[in-house]
């Protein structure tokens, strides 16, 4: 996803007991994905920078220093209701995908990207830097809670500057 993300939307579905994930981006595209439990086991350590699978931080600690920098963030942009374009072009088709798997991309360039992707097809790539990262991973904590599948031990608190560790 190459434009700029205009609002982002997590929603827990009792009846699916799955997470709905919405984005919709500044030129109308629209993308809806599943989070499942099994695929946010993956997903939330790596928003906090730990590899899904083996733990390992993500950074060196060099690239750590250069990556992790203070970002404010406001509270208030996390509680606005979700507000679909007008007129929407859905690039993975209106049906969500499933997620299954992730995928880093450009660590060793400016832009890093996490990609979520399902099993088979195409997935959304998203920015892997702080400031978006804290912000996803806010967004998801909001709706894990709503969901109550007990992963309190297993979530940690985003960072309150915005960091990965």
């Amino acid at each position: 996803m190459s434009n700029q993300i205009k609002q982002i939307q997590a929603h827990y579905l009792p009846i699916e007991d799955r997470i709905l994930l919405k984005i919709h981006t500044d030129d109308q595209q629209v993308f809806h994905a599943w989070l499942t439990r099994r695929y946010l086991k993956l997903l939330l350590p790596a928003l906090q920078g730990q590899h899904p699978q083996t733990g390992e931080t993500l950074f060196s600690e060099n690239a750590q220093t250069e990556v992790v920098q203070p970002v404010p963030l406001d509270d208030s942009q996390f509680n606005q209701p979700y507000e679909p374009p007008e007129v929407a072009d859905f690039p993975l088709g209106e049906t969500p995908i499933l997620l299954s798997k992730i995928t880093f991309k450009g660590f060793d360039t400016d832009a890093p990207q996490l990609a979520l992707e399902p099993e088979e097809g195409s997935g959304i790539a998203l920015s892997y830097q702080p400031s978006f990262v804290k912000a996803l991973l806010t967004i998801i904590q909001q709706s894990v809670a709503k969901a109550d599948w007990q992963f309190d031990s297993f979530i940690h608190q985003a960072p309150e500057i915005g960091t990965l560790q």
